[in-house]
C-alpha cells in the first residue's frame, strides 16, 4: 500500500513530506468542520458562524504572495516544522479554553485566522519542497499523490471527521488537531533536504513581491484563472459557512415535528 501511495522511485524524502502533508490536510479539514461548530456552540449569530470559515482563508489573500518570497529566503523544512508546532500550540491553548468552559468567539476566531495564516506558509512551503525532494521525471507522479492527499484530507475526510469528533466532545476535534499537527511536525523533521544554492542577487523582498504581482498581471490565461478562483472560492464559501446553522435549524424543525 505505502508503495502504490508513495513510489520508491520519488525518495524518502517524499514519503515524509507525504506522510506530514496527509495528517495536516486532514487536520485542516477537521477544523473546517469543527471552527464554525464551536462557534455556533456559542453564539447563533450567523456573522459569527461565517468568519469561522472566512477567517482560516482570509490569510491566502493577504499573505499568500509574501510567504512565497519569504519562503525562498528561509529553510523551508524548518520553518514547516516550526510553523506546524505553532499551529499545535494554538489549537492546545484553544482545547484547554474549551474543556474549561472559559472559551468566547472573540478567541475561536482568533485561533482560526492564526490556524489560516500557519497554513498559508506551510503549504506553500510544501509545493516548494516538494520540487526539491523529488527527482524531476517523477514531479508528475509526485504532485498528484501530494495535490490528492491535499483535497481527500480538506474536503473528503478531514471534515465530516470534525464533525464526528466535535459531536463526541466539543474539546475532541481540537485536542486531536493538535497532535496531528505536532506529529506532522515530527514527520518532516526526519526530512532531509539539498543544501539550497546561494540566492543570485539581494533584492528586497518587496521588490520580489511586486515583481511577481506584475508577472501575474501580465499574463492573462494565469491573470483569468487567478480572478476566477478567487470569485468561486468566494461563493462556494459563503454558502458554506453558514452549512451549521441550516443543519441546527432542520434539526430542530425535525425533532419539533416528532415531538408533536
Amino acid at each position: 500500500m505505502l508503495d502504490f501511495l508513495a513510489p520508491p522511485a520519488l525518495g524518502r524524502g517524499f514519503r515524509w513530506l507525504f506522510a506530514a502533508s496527509s495528517v495536516s490536510n486532514a487536520a485542516d479539514g477537521v477544523m473546517l468542520a469543527a471552527g464554525p461548530l464551536l462557534v455556533a456552540s456559542v453564539t447563533r449569530e450567523p456573522l459569527a458562524v461565517a468568519m469561522a470559515v472566512f477567517l482560516q482563508q482570509l490569510p491566502w489573500l493577504l499573505f499568500g504572495v509574501t510567504a512565497g518570497a519569504l519562503i525562498d529566503r528561509l529553510d523551508r523544512r524548518r520553518l514547516m516544522v516550526v510553523v506546524d508546532v505553532c499551529r499545535g500550540a494554538v489549537l492546545l491553548a484553544l482545547t484547554v479554553t474549551v474543556a474549561t468552559g472559559v472559551v468566547n468567539v472573540t478567541v475561536v476566531l482568533a485561533a482560526m485566522f492564526l490556524l489560516g495564516t500557519a497554513e498559508t506558509f506551510a503549504d506553500n512551503a510544501g509545493s516548494t519542497v516538494l520540487a526539491v525532494v523529488v527527482p524531476q521525471e517523477h514531479l508528475g507522479t509526485a504532485n498528484s499523490r501530494f495535490f490528492g492527499s491535499a483535497v481527500l484530507g480538506n474536503q473528503l475526510v478531514g471534515p465530516p471527521l470534525g464533525a464526528l469528533l466535535f459531536a463526541v466532545g466539543s474539546a475532541v476535534p481540537f485536542g486531536a488537531t493538535a497532535a496531528g499537527f505536532l506529529l506532522a511536525a515530527i514527520l518532516l523533521s526526519r526530512m532531509r533536504l539539498p543544501v539550497a544554492a546561494p540566492r543570485p542577487d539581494g533584492r528586497s523582498m518587496r521588490s520580489e513581491v511586486a515583481e511577481g504581482m506584475r508577472w501575474l498581471w501580465d499574463h492573462p490565461p494565469v491573470r483569468t484563472l487567478a480572478v476566477t478562483l478567487t470569485l468561486f472560492n468566494v461563493t462556494f464559501g459563503s454558502a458554506m459557512a453558514v452549512y451549521v446553522l441550516y443543519a441546527r435549524e432542520r434539526s430542530a424543525s425535525a425533532r419539533s415535528a416528532s415531538a408533536s
